[in-house]
């Protein structure tokens, strides 16, 4: 299994395995998902937030926010970064992905345990696709949990027929039950469109999904592939928003899979258990295209983005990093260590770090990367960190 990942993927994966474990759905007192985040007294007025700030700039962290009881208690932005701007988180699109398929899990079109046979029944679409009677044996369940013997395949930018992508897919019967992560596949797409007859943003739309989590039209940008007439949005990489809203898919299955108070049952809360719980067994670095982890689970993009769900302390974190190389879990497990200080409250401004009182502008941009180098996951250095816009009012 991990001779077959990449160093990039072993930089991504390995490092953040913390102990795979079955987690139990720890459901949240519900909030309004459609309104704006309700702001915690202590809002970025808290150690937890003057901590985090001193990694902004040298961590290359682009947004973050932490959200805790349905409240958001703590928020930072980069140099050039706003709460209204639209960002890529890579694969944490994945996990969105199964989002939208627990919408048609729970809705009835579709089930866990359903084969590429019964999804693509049509046989036009099996034509000179290598191994075809073996796939068509595959489970969703399978492809989901990356342990369907699929090793290697797919197009980051998307094939135009069904054929080509199934085409693309390389299999190796050895291999079934052995996690392979593939990267750039986007079969969930395909998945959403044979079994709906819709794209994955037309289903979401017939649902009022995204108006019922408070996402408008101008808050995401969802990449596509595929030619006109055809384009199907990808489930891959590429849907891009800002971290107030992609916690909201966090607090989403939080809470039960309800968008509201006394709301309808959007995605059923055994599917996010199961999504959410090592899959096939104990032992599995992943569930359904999300992360089990000793804290709870997480939504995972290359380069450091997160969606960390901690059940345990009714929190959300979502963070957001730019393409580079370093250290891509430093932020998010540095934010998992000061959960306890969101409570200690802060008079006034945040202390200035030994970074701003010495360090002109101009320089810090150079330096961060620098020091980001170097420094790497050591949080004892974190002190003299940059801090960026120390934000007091949403």
């Amino acid at each position: 299994m991990i001779n077959r990942m990449s160093s990039m993927m072993r930089m991504i994966f390995i490092c953040s395995l913390m102990g795979a474990i079955s987690v139990p759905l720890v459901s949240a007192t519900p909030v309004d998902l459609s309104a704006e985040w309700q702001v915690d007294p202590k809002y970025n007025a808290n150690e937890a937030y003057c901590e985090l700030q001193n990694m902004v700039g040298v961590n290359s962290i682009m947004a973050y926010a932490i959200i805790k009881d349905g409240n958001i208690i703590a928020e930072g932005y980069g140099e050039g970064r706003s709460a209204a701007g639209i960002y890529q988180p890579w694969s944490v699109t994945k996990s969105i992905a199964n989002i939208i398929i627990g919408l048609m899990i729970t809705n009835g079109d579709v089930a866990a345990n359903d084969t590429l046979a019964t999804i693509f029944p049509d046989p036009n679409d099996w034509i000179n696709v290598s191994d075809a009677p073996a796939k068509m044996t595959l489970k969703l369940s399978e492809l989901m949990s990356f342990t369907s013997g699929l090793t290697r395949g797919g197009l980051i930018i998307g094939y135009a027929t069904l054929r080509e992508e199934l085409a693309s897919l390389m299999y190796e019967e050895e291999n079934r039950e052995t996690w392979i992560y593939l990267r750039d596949d986007h079969i969930f797409s395909w998945i959403i469109y044979k079994v709906t007859g819709m794209t994955p943003r037309q289903y979401a739309l017939s649902l009022d999904f995204f108006t019922k989590l408070g996402i408008n039209e101008t808050e995401y940008n969802w990449g596509t592939f595929g030619v006109e007439p055809l384009k199907l949005e990808t489930t891959a990489h590429s849907f891009q928003t800002n971290v107030r809203q992609l916690a909201k898919f966090g607090q989403l299955y939080l809470q039960g899979g309800v968008a509201a108070p006394g709301g309808e049952q959007l995605i059923a809360p055994s599917w996010i258990t199961e999504s959410t719980t090592s899959q096939p067994e104990e032992g599995y670095p992943q569930g359904y295209l999300w992360y089990p982890t000793s804290r709870g689970y997480e939504a995972r993009g290359i380069f450091g983005q997160y969606i960390s769900v901690i059940p345990s302390r009714n929190i959300v974190i979502a963070a957001l990093r730019r393409d580079c190389i370093g250290s891509s879990r430093g932020f998010i497990d540095a934010a998992h260590s000061r959960l306890d200080k969101l409570d200690n409250g802060v008079d006034g401004a945040c202390p200035e770090s030994l970074w701003d009182r010495v360090v002109p502008d101009w320089a810090k941009v150079g330096m961060s990367l620098v020091t980001e180098s170097v420094f790497g996951d050591d949080q004892s250095s974190l002190d003299y960190y940059p801090s960026n816009h120390h934000l007091r009012s949403p």
